[in-house]
Order: C-alpha cells, then structure tokens, then sequence
C-alpha cells in the first residue's frame, strides 16, 4: 500500500480491538509503560474506579467528609491544596484536601 501521496488509511476491523484511544478525532499512542502499569494493576484485583481526570488550574468540587460540596480551584503548591475564592470581598484561601475525593465541576 502506497501512503507516499498522505492519505489516510482507517482501520473498520482488527480481531481483539474495540476501539481507539483519540483525541479531537485522532487515534493517539498511549506509552508502554502506562500500559504496563494499568496491566500490573489490574492483575493485583486490588479494587478501583475510574476517577476524573483533574489537573492543576481546574474547578473541583469535595465529595464527602465535613468539606462535601465545597468548590474552588485546584493548586500546585505544595501538598495537594484547593483555592477558594470570596469574589465579592476579592480574598482566597487555599486549604489542603489531601485525602478528599474530588471531582471535577
């Protein structure tokens, strides 16, 4: 097969796949090593859930303890800390949530 013109080739079947990992519509590779890991894992049949994905700089939300249903902004510094922003006095705190599950908002 001749892809020296560009052209994309799909693939409608392969034995064993359900589907491809994509972002924006583009299959992306996922490294080995988080493929490794994931496998690791999973053959230790310790429990777990899917959780979402958060990143630093995202609007999260505190799921259960004495702070559920708290929201702010996830920050960088240090151990795991939350910004909670007061718009109308124009003040934040940040407070650690080490611990927590969170989810995003």
């Amino acid at each position: 097969m001749d892809l020296s013109s560009g052209a994309r080739v799909g693939i409608l079947h392969t034995r064993g796949v359900i589907g491809f990992v994509t972002f924006a519509g583009e299959a992306i590779p996922i490294p080995v090593e988080q493929i490794t890991a994931l496998q690791m894992l999973l053959s230790t049949k310790v429990p777990c859930a899917l959780h979402a994905f958060l990143k630093i700089g995202q609007r999260v939300r505190i799921l259960g303890g004495c702070l559920a249903g708290l929201e702010g902004i996830l920050e960088e510094s240090g151990p795991k800390n939350m910004v909670i922003s007061i718009g109308c006095i124009q003040r934040s705190v940040a407070i650690k949530v080490e611990g927590y599950e969170l989810e995003l908002v």
